[in-house]
């Protein structure tokens, strides 16, 4: 009874622990329409199915070019908020724009938020209400240190641009606007400050 015992113990334990595994993933990518999420073990914690196609690679000419910036963990491991954000984009049916949307995941794969850019900006006489497609994702700390995602956009038909960051709770806030398309955005800290660079 004593060895009985202690295997159905070992293995109620091996069976928690294999569960805690899989809701914390150190990897996420798209494979075809569904975004994974690995543990470190490289085994399968979560997959997350999109309900319409997705276009593959960002192909679309002025938008998100990097594959690598497309899903980002936001949070450090031991943060209790920490998720995974990812840009994708929905080709439309007899449009020449796809549909751009930013999703975020909790680690252990629970939808928390979608964002699609819907802003408006006035130039002189001419307003630009969209579409906006997303052509940059990057992740950097905010002036408290907790991770923030910061995304560039630009209008998919004209020259107007933005900058916007987006918090844990999915709310955008707009940082920067310009009449000219904004495609790349980057982190720079050093002795003077910490920078986001458009």
């Amino acid at each position: 009874f004593g060895l009985l015992g202690t295997a159905v113990a070992a293995t109620g334990a091996t069976a928690v622990y294999l569960r805690a595994r899989r809701v914390h993933p150190v990897r996420a990518a798209i494979v075809g329409n569904s975004l994974c999420a690995w543990d470190d073990l490289g085994q399968l914690s979560w997959k997350y199915v999109f309900s319409e196609p997705m276009r593959q690679g960002f192909t679309t000419p002025g938008a998100l070019w990097s594959t690598e910036r497309q899903v980002q963990f936001v949070g450090s491991r031991a943060d209790r908020e920490r998720h995974i954000t990812v840009a994708v984009a929905f080709p439309q049916v007899g449009r020449s724009w796809d549909r751009h949307e930013l999703y975020c995941f909790s680690v252990d794969g629970k939808l928390r938020w979608r964002y699609r850019p819907e802003l408006a900006f006035t130039f002189g006489d001419a307003r630009f209400s969209g579409p906006w497609r997303s052509t940059d994702m990057i992740v950097a700390p905010d002036a408290s240190g907790r991770d923030t995602v910061w995304l560039s956009v630009s209008h998919v038909n004209w020259w107007p641009g933005a900058v916007l960051t987006i918090d844990s709770r999915g709310i955008p806030a707009v940082r920067f606007v310009q009449a000219g398309n904004i495609y790349a955005l980057d982190y720079l800290p050093n002795a003077s400050g910490r920078y986001i660079v458009a």
